[in-house]
């Protein structure tokens, strides 16, 4: 484990120093029993997987959505809302035969590593999952439609492919006998991205009847006003104070550091994290074009290597050149069987970390991370929480941020952290729909 002494050694030896930091404390888990509506065979699942019962927050949801409410858990990164959103759905299928579930997920790599999950969860149960998005052709959708009773989908797909094919025989008799959406991540749906979803899930309903969400966000403002707006339906809220999941300490650390001296802190990063000496760390930046020249430099200045160039190359040119890289580039763009063995990587130990712009910012399972450096302040306040999120799911976590131009080095760490969320949705949209 890295600790805040070797970071500041770190800093200090590429001209910069460590000049704020903010702890915050380890907190012990509170658990509850499980709702005992839940159907009996997704209780004996949790109850082998998981002896000491539900998080308090996951009971709470889970007996609120057993009643047929939707639900918005808005608890921190880690929390276990996965297994809340399963054992509902699954829940749900075997109790009420002939229904599906459709699974909304912001992007591709979030909704495959999401499909292992509700994979494992229906396991032994007969209920089929399948995936809809835009690598699967289109000849074969409306089979998946058919066959599955659990579907993970992109909004995209639902726009452009589903909502676009209503004569379809498959499509009007997967929509009629849809019982449940579920919205992760749903503090993407902002702006006017968020607009555009409101108007696609106000139509969904139309012709589907469905009224039962369940939705997720670690970091959303107003998440009950958003996502009644969003969706037109009115949403019960599993907040932080019902948060009952275990919490590591977390340390978060300022650093005023100029670009310049960027890439010697990376470096020096990447020789404190070789391969075996410590766990693995992220680092945030906000550029495609940056996060690889960052990974191709640091990997030359650590190699003594003039072979590895950062530029615009594909992805398989830049890891070809790189002779067993320990820390390697990752952004959306690259080939799906890139990515997923770049997290592979990350998550088995063989890297010792990735340099990523915001792609990884969503909640990915890429195990345990102990160290995530944001290179500089990031965009908005539900962006700083995403990322730092990522550390200390298991263990203890540390988070730098690098100030590269002092704005929050000038306003102080403590009144930085301490900005709520900004609200979803753009101003149209909330003058169309209050």
């Amino acid at each position: 484990m890295i600790g805040t002494l070797d970071l500041e050694r770190i800093a200090q030896n590429a001209g910069a120093e460590i000049s704020e930091s903010v702890s915050y404390p380890a907190r012990a888990a509170k658990f509850s029993s499980i709702p005992s509506d839940l159907h009996p065979d997704v209780e004996k699942r949790i109850i082998a997987s998981y002896p000491n019962g539900l998080y308090s927050h996951q009971a709470k949801a889970i007996q609120s959505g057993l009643a047929g409410r939707s639900i918005c858990v808005a608890t921190p990164t880690a929390s276990g809302k996965t297994l809340t959103f399963t054992s509902l759905a699954i829940s749900s299928l075997l109790t009420s035969k002939g229904t599906v579930v459709l699974a909304l997920y912001p992007a591709k790599a979030l909704l495959h590593d999401q499909e292992r999950k509700w994979e494992d969860a229906a396991k032994g149960t007969g209920l089929k999952v399948s995936v809809i998005d835009g690598g699967v052709e289109i000849p074969q959708r409306a089979a998946r439609l058919s066959q599955s009773q659990i579907i993970l989908m992109t909004p995209d797909v639902l726009h452009a492919w589903l909502m676009s094919k209503l004569d379809q025989t498959e499509i009007r008799a997967f929509l009629a006998t849809l019982g449940m959406i579920i919205l992760d991540e749903a503090h993407i749906y902002d702006g006017i991205f968020g607009t555009n979803m409101a108007y696609l899930l106000r139509r969904l309903r139309v012709v589907s009847g469905v009224s039962q969400f369940l939705a997720s966000s670690a970091t959303i403002g107003d998440p009950v006003g958003v996502l009644s707006r969003l969706t037109g339906i009115e949403f019960d809220l599993i907040g932080n104070e019902d948060d009952g999941a275990a919490v590591p300490e977390k340390q978060i650390m300022l650093c005023r550091m100029p670009i310049r001296k960027v890439q010697k802190f990376l470096t020096g990063l990447m020789q404190e994290y070789l391969p075996g000496k410590h766990g693995r760390f992220l680092l945030f930046a906000d550029s495609r074009k940056r996060v690889e020249e960052l990974a191709a430099d640091g990997h030359r200045l650590l190699h003594k290597s003039e072979d590895v160039q950062g530029d615009d190359g594909d992805v398989d040119e830049i890891l070809d050149k790189m002779i067993e890289p320990a820390v390697l580039p990752y952004r959306a763009g690259y080939e799906e069987e890139d990515r997923e063995n770049i997290q592979k990587a990350l998550t088995d130990g063989t890297l010792s970390g990735v340099i990523t712009t915001s792609a990884l910012e969503l909640g990915i399972d890429i195990g345990d991370i102990e160290l995530v450096v944001m290179l500089g302040e990031p965009p908005s306040v539900k962006s700083f929480w995403q990322r730092a999120g990522r550390a200390g799911r298991l263990n203890q976590g540390l988070i730098v941020l690098l100030d590269l131009d002092g704005r929050v080095t000038s306003l102080g760490l403590q009144r930085y952290l301490e900005r709520p969320p900004e609200p979803a949705l753009s101003r149209w949209f909330l003058f169309t729909f209050n």
